[in-house]
């Protein structure tokens, strides 16, 4: 059911038969009231619906115009999709370095983390025509996404979606 939009106290039942259907899986299950406090405090945090979001507009945009010269060099869709994702970011971000952890690029793509760190990391080095598609601004942590900047043509690919800054 769709529950975006509705106040706290109607998804309470969603919560208890939440909690009814897993407390057999849980080993150490907490009572109903605790998951129901943890519900409630994370509510108020949440931004977006799954499937929905800046991310996932950055993503279809990714998709709808890959990097033709990434899928060639490397030979795989994904690694298009990849180099596609980071331009639209640097798009979104103008001038600035944009984010983007491993672990998010990892469901974007579904892929794991690591290998999608590594393909990162790889674009970092080298990229079509042997020229880095990336360059590394921040490492980032367990709590921060790396920084990067991308270093390839902006115009290329959709043309849908925010321009750098300054252009009209």
């Amino acid at each position: 059911p769709g529950i975006k939009g509705k106040p706290l106290g109607e998804l309470k039942p969603y919560v208890n038969a939440w909690h009814g259907r897993a407390l057999p899986n849980i080993v150490n299950a907490r009572d109903f009231i605790d998951e129901w406090e943890d519900f409630c405090e994370s509510w108020g945090k949440v931004r977006y619906a799954k499937g929905e979001g800046a991310m996932v507009e950055v993503l279809e945009r990714a998709k709808a115009a890959p990097d033709a010269a990434a899928i060639e060099e490397y030979e795989s869709e994904k690694m298009g999709v990849l180099v596609a994702l980071c331009r639209e970011l640097q798009r979104d971000a103008g001038d600035q370095p944009f984010f983007l952890s491993s672990p998010l690029a990892g469901r974007l793509l579904e892929m794991k983390p690591m290998r999608a760190w590594r393909w990162l990391r790889l674009l970092c080095v080298d990229g079509p025509h042997g020229k880095p598609v990336l360059r590394l601004v921040k490492r980032g942590n367990q709590k921060d996404a790396n920084e990067y900047q991308y270093l390839g043509e902006l115009s290329q690919g959709s043309d849908v979606g925010p321009k750098p800054r300054g252009e009209i």
